[in-house]
């Protein structure tokens, strides 16, 4: 489920800050009647543009988020599944992306370059004698890929020195399978996930302590210049506090994991 409440807000915000500037600007030449009228239908109108704007990028986010979900989901299923299944779904993906290959009892060989393809999806990570291994398979005219979710920059070394092997991350994996439209499908209980519910804590959320402490000291500041007084100090009171809720007891929110 979509959350469109950073948008919501940082519109208002947007949209505040604008009232102000335009109320303080139009004062010096117009009523103050007049003036608020202005102000008030310029940044209504204003108001509009933000919102589109902020949401443009937050679907932009969504979308970045739903796919590295996806690219997650789809590499811990290839962990579930068995070496022959991994290599009949691969096997499958090779052939509609127009590949000719041949599938062996532990590896897919691509007929037209002679290359040796190798999966290694598991929970336990990739090792040298596991390179070791796959480079004992060959024959002196193959070179070979090994596809496998994760590997460290020692082991990604250690295969460049057989001059034959390349190590292929997840992504090459996924993008493979993608471009195929060919996924792997497994049942998993635990798998699973549950619909996120609207989570109140995000009006906790401390990275905006700042921004409402600057809106704020800006209210604070016009109530010393403008004829409305009592507003741009209660507003600017409102924002102080809530910055200092969010200073105190707010939380830290983590950035979402990205492809």
């Amino acid at each position: 489920m979509k959350n469109y409440l950073p948008v919501f807000t940082d519109t208002l915000f947007c949209s505040l800050l604008v009232f102000v500037l335009f109320r303080f600007t139009l004062a010096l030449f117009l009523s103050g009647t007049l003036s608020n009228v202005i102000a008030l239908f310029l940044s209504l109108f204003l108001a509009v543009l933000f919102f589109m704007i902020f949401k443009k990028r937050a679907d932009k986010g969504f979308n970045k988020k739903k796919e590295s979900e996806f690219f997650n989901d789809t590499m811990l299923k290839l962990h579930f599944l068995k070496q022959e299944e991994i290599l009949a779904l691969f096997e499958k993906a090779f052939i509609k992306n127009d590949k000719k290959v041949k599938k062996l009892s532990n590896r897919l060989i691509l007929e037209e370059s002679n290359a040796v393809i190798f999966f290694h999806f598991s929970f336990d990570t990739i090792t040298k004698s596991k390179i070791l291994k796959y480079y004992n398979l060959l024959d002196k005219n193959q070179t070979a890929y090994v596809f496998s979710n994760e590997f460290s920059k020692d082991i990604a070394d250690f295969a460049l020195k057989f001059n034959r092997i390349t190590l292929c991350n997840g992504l090459k994996a996924f993008n493979i399978l993608k471009t195929a439209e060919i996924y792997p499908n497994v049942n998993i209980s635990d798998f699973d996930k549950k619909q996120k519910v609207f989570d109140f804590t995000l009006f906790l959320d401390k990275k905006r302590a700042k921004n409402l402490f600057f809106f704020g000291i800006l209210f604070m500041l016009y109530s010393l210049i403008v004829p409305i007084k009592l507003y741009y100090i209660i507003v600017g009171s409102v924002f102080l506090i809530y910055s200092l809720i969010l200073k105190l007891f707010g939380k830290t929110t983590s950035k979402a994991e990205t492809l």
